[in-house]
């Protein structure tokens, strides 16, 4: 009996992951896994550019909106509940798009997963208390210096995964990004994946993602950020387009301000990405997503 087909969708936001993806599903029988690190939180829609009700609908999707904002939640999760879903299929005809931007987390897949050790309370208040004292850029810096793979593709504004980074190393010498490259007896395997990225030109890109946050802001996203804002320090909300405006609501700005901000912060996200992908995902099939014979070429790499 014929494996299914793993094929995974990278490539910048804005760049048109969602709607490539949801073509390519029906033409391969296929569900969606996303591995996107901030669609997985049920409370956040707008912000994160969540597929529509009608998307959802016409898919399966997996991991859009199925934690809380409240829950911790890994590149470790990830890969257990992707290999959970494959293993536990009950159709075996079925294919799996993966379609997201945190390449840390296909990364993963890829690569295998070891199990990431334990922190001691001692370790996570030291780094907090770093943190605290020194400020975002001190502990950006540490881990630039201890882990330039996983800073190269991280959101660098978000300090919860700034001192998990940090935590691992302190405790154990251990090199986060390198963990998931460790065999060991508890290691999950590595998968294997089709992949393909999404090139767009530059200022193309860039005017995609100035034009999705006014749509962002037609839909509503002041509201959906106000409504968060008692939980504004959890680590699920150190994200672009909701810590721009948080510091809106704390009379720190202008709103005109942090929407220049958000889509500054996203351009500076999608740059990081595109990073990203040229190192880890050299080999992957790269299409231009606004060609009309894109679709077609993606059906005759996945065929082979």
């Amino acid at each position: 009996m014929d494996k299914p087909k793993l094929i995974s969708i990278s490539g910048p936001t804005a760049s048109g992951k969602s709607a490539l993806a949801i073509s390519l599903a029906k033409k391969l029988n296929a569900e969606i896994i996303s591995f996107d690190s901030r669609q997985i939180y049920k409370e956040l829609k707008i912000g994160v550019a969540r597929p529509s009700e009608e998307e959802l609908a016409e898919v399966k999707h997996h991991f859009i909106g199925h934690k809380s904002i409240h829950d911790k939640y890994t590149a470790q999760d990830f890969v257990k509940e992707v290999h959970s879903i494959i293993q536990n299929s009950d159709d075996t005809t079925h294919n799996y798009i993966l379609v997201g931007g945190t390449g840390f987390f296909l990364y993963a897949l890829e690569k295998g997963l070891d199990e990431l050790p334990d922190i001691s309370e001692t370790t996570r208040l030291k780094v907090q208390q770093e943190f605290d004292r020194y400020g975002l850029v001190y502990i950006q810096e540490r881990v630039k210096e201890i882990d330039p793979v996983s800073y190269s593709q991280m959101e660098i504004t978000n300090p919860r995964r700034l001192q998990r980074i940090v935590e691992i190393y302190e405790e154990t010498g251990s090199i986060y990004s390198e963990l998931i490259n460790k065999p060991s007896d508890n290691s999950l395997p590595a998968l294997e994946i089709k992949n393909i990225v999404l090139d767009l030109p530059r200022e193309i890109l860039y005017d995609r993602i100035n034009q999705r946050v006014d749509i962002m802001l037609e839909q509503g996203l002041v509201d959906e950020v106000s409504n968060l804002q008692e939980n504004k320090n959890l680590n699920a909300l150190q994200t672009v387009g909701y810590k721009e405006l948080f510091d809106y609501f704390d009379d720190n700005t202008s709103l005109d301000y942090s929407i220049d901000k958000i889509k500054q912060h996203s351009r500076n996200y999608a740059k990081r990405q595109i990073t990203w992908n040229k190192k880890y995902q050299a080999n992957a099939l790269w299409v231009n997503p606004l060609n009309e014979d894109t679709l077609s070429k993606i059906l005759d790499y996945v065929a082979d």
